[in-house]
């Protein structure tokens, strides 16, 4: 059996854990407790830095549901439950990217020529 205080395996026959002393009368378990742990992927997204004279907001959406929204010369940072599609929307554009670490940068930006707009 497994201590439920430290989660060492001790005898079935022990009347305390000889790691850390606890009364195993009390507190016993047939398996080690699974601690589950939250990772959060933690996302900045820079917004873009040059100067136009309409400075649209980006629509950022994590899911179907909008988190925020980035506009000029700003850095924003959103902790999210896991990795997963961010999407962008702007003037009728839609970007999507995949997150595939826990920590995570984007950088948006014009084409001043094209009027197209930028994820990296």
């Amino acid at each position: 059996m497994f201590c439920k205080n430290c989660g060492k395996e001790v005898e079935d026959k022990q009347k305390f854990c000889q790691y850390c002393g606890k009364n195993l009368q009390e507190s016993f378990s047939k398996a080690p407790a699974v601690v589950e742990e939250k990772k959060e992927v933690e996302v900045v997204i820079h917004g873009y830095t040059q100067w136009f004279a309409i400075r649209p907001m980006v629509v950022v959406e994590y899911g179907s549901q909008e988190i925020g929204r980035v506009g000029y010369n700003e850095v924003k940072i959103f902790n999210l439950p896991s990795k997963g599609t961010l999407t962008f929307r702007c003037m009728g554009k839609v970007y999507a990217i995949r997150m595939q670490k826990n920590d995570f940068h984007v950088y948006l930006k014009w084409n001043r020529f094209t009027g197209e707009f930028i994820v990296e």
